[in-house]
């Protein structure tokens, strides 16, 4: 009871701390064992680092909840920017595909474009060459229609008679005559002769004086080799001096005549125009007279 407290030891140093913490677990058991009834009390003085984890337990102070909530988002934006780019990969491998059945489609259309048009092209080709040969074998057929319609039809000549000098012609005793040379039987449709007197000395307007129709001839067919014969009128009559003037050339003497006539194979017209020249003396012993043939209507046909 009379024994007083000894006073608290000096607070070691931080080097003596070190050295403490250095020694022995055994040793530092002992020391305590030794000043355990002496009840002293060491004060520990931590460092501020210390203090602030003790006041601050971990993850409690702000900093850390706004880290945390910011690597939570940017973790989340890398997850959605993954899951977006993921989505966009496939969407560019889906029209990437349509792009490339769309371009094989089209390579596959132009193909057959191509191929249709070379069978079209071939097909032309051909329908030309039938067009041609068919055109060929109508203009050989049409020609041989032609050559054996020229073969079979019917062909009618116009013949005047030439005056001879016991003949007084200027009385209208000429006769003309039509023939059928062809090989067909012709149908006379209308026929008309005229023997037309120019005066020189005395102009008249001859439009006056038409060709006289031949109704006899439109009786009966005429058939191959077949003739008829008719007087010629001459128009306007001549005069008793009308010879005279025929010889020196005063006046002349013109023939008209034309027929129509059919067949079997189509329609007809032959015609014809003459003048009636006087030869001089040296030749009557033969002939005095003879007919000058028109060349644009020698035995025209059509």
């Amino acid at each position: 009871m009379l024994a007083r407290s000894q006073p608290p030891s000096p607070t070691p140093t931080k080097s003596g701390q070190d050295q403490q913490q250095s020694a022995s677990p055994k040793q530092v058991k002992t020391e305590d064992d030794k000043s355990a009834p002496q009840s002293v009390a060491i004060p520990i003085v931590n460092s501020p680092k210390t203090q602030d984890s003790s006041s601050n337990p971990k993850g409690n102070s702000p900093t850390d909840r706004w880290v945390a909530l910011a690597t939570i988002i940017i973790a989340g934006a890398t997850v959605a920017q993954a899951v977006i780019y993921w989505r966009q990969k496939n969407l560019m491998i889906d029209a990437l595909t349509e792009t490339k059945k769309a371009s094989d489609a089209a390579i596959d259309n132009a193909k057959a474009a191509k191929e249709a048009a070379f069978i079209a092209a071939k097909t032309l080709v051909e329908t030309r060459r039938s067009v041609t040969v068919s055109e060929v074998n109508a203009a050989t057929a049409s020609k041989s229609l032609d050559i054996m319609i020229a073969k079979e039809r019917a062909r009618l000549r116009i013949r005047i008679q030439t005056p001879s000098p016991d003949m007084p012609f200027t009385e209208g005793n000429l006769n003309w005559s039509i023939t059928n040379h062809g090989l067909s039987t012709a149908q006379i449709t209308r026929a008309t002769a005229c023997l037309l007197y120019v005066d020189k000395e005395d102009p008249i307007d001859y439009s006056q004086y038409s060709e006289v129709p031949y109704e006899e001839f439109l009786d009966s067919p005429l058939r191959p080799e077949g003739v008829l014969r008719a007087k010629v009128p001459i128009l306007p009559h001549p005069g008793p001096d009308g010879m005279e003037k025929l010889i020196s050339g005063k006046a002349s003497l013109w023939i008209h005549a034309s027929v129509e006539y059919e067949d079997a194979f189509g329609r007809w017209l032959s015609k014809r125009r003459m003048r009636l020249v006087i030869l001089p003396d040296w030749v009557a012993e033969r002939r005095y007279c003879e007919w000058i043939k028109d060349p644009e209507s020698e035995n025209q046909e059509t």
